[in-house]
């Protein structure tokens, strides 16, 4: 079983779509939980559909921002328990595996509201006895080190909206806000298990698309190559792999 979470910044650009539906496709994952969706449900819906899910459950945001989604495989494996603009707390059944929790969560961007936050966490460990699984961006950091760039993590209340900024410049910045978070019995449900983050590009709606190289590309294995042999043929780059979309033409 496997479970795909992520910070889309809006579902109504048909690139990130085109980037989740890659994802679902090569992950095969058993659940999907998306933040900050920006849409209504009936365009979510038809992603669902897309995706070939079961399941879907919407928690709408504020005005047009926020939004959260949850999609799952199969029709009766999720119970929804409780759910906040925040958060979407379920129970998990699957077969011949015991009932299990998992809340997907979106901590406050704001920083006045950081510890808000984990107030909500700590008055949902008290509601279950099950093995527990937290996941999702935090929008906040457990620890200073989580940090990396010129600017020291400040104390309570804590910074950082985003998990890397000014990128590929001396004022770059990263900072470790999604995470997951599990109990032990959780961990003696499933052994082994591992988180591993993907490198995706999710790109904004800005009326007209623009190229940007994205240095994290060059992380990839597969990108030399690709760029290279487009490069050769002349060819439009529409290219979507493990995760990165380069769109441009190359002259």
């Amino acid at each position: 079983m496997s479970t795909l979470a992520g910070n889309c910044r809006g579902l109504g650009n048909p690139y990130t779509v085109q980037v989740l539906l890659d994802l679902v496709q090569t992950k095969k994952p058993t659940m999907v939980f998306l933040m900050e969706t920006m849409i209504d449900n009936s365009r979510i819906e038809a992603i669902r559909a897309k995706m070939n899910y079961e399941g879907l459950f919407t928690v709408a945001g504020p005005c047009h921002g926020g939004g959260l989604a949850l999609f799952w495989k199969h029709t009766n494996m999720v119970e929804i328990k409780s759910y906040s603009q925040n958060h979407i707390d379920t129970e998990i059944n699957l077969e011949n595996i015991a009932k299990w929790r998992l809340t997907c969560f979106h901590g406050c961007p704001e920083r006045t509201r950081r510890r808000e936050s984990w107030n909500l966490l700590r008055n949902l460990a008290n509601q279950s006895p099950l093995p527990w699984a937290v996941m999702g961006d935090f929008n906040d950091m457990l620890r200073a080190n989580e940090k990396r760039g010129k600017h020291l993590h400040p104390s309570w209340p804590r910074y950082g909206r985003t998990s890397i900024k000014s990128r590929g410049t001396v004022n770059w910045v990263e900072e470790r806000l999604d995470r997951v978070c599990v109990n032990d019995a959780w961990r003696g449900l499933f052994p082994p298990n591992k988180v591993v983050n993907q490198i995706c590009v999710w790109r904004p709606n800005q009326g007209g698309f623009r190229f940007h190289f994205e240095n994290t590309w060059l992380r990839d294995e597969g990108c030399s190559q690709i760029v290279e042999d487009c490069w050769k043929n002349n060819n439009s780059l529409d290219i979507f792999q493990n995760g990165w979309l380069i769109n441009s033409r190359i002259k």
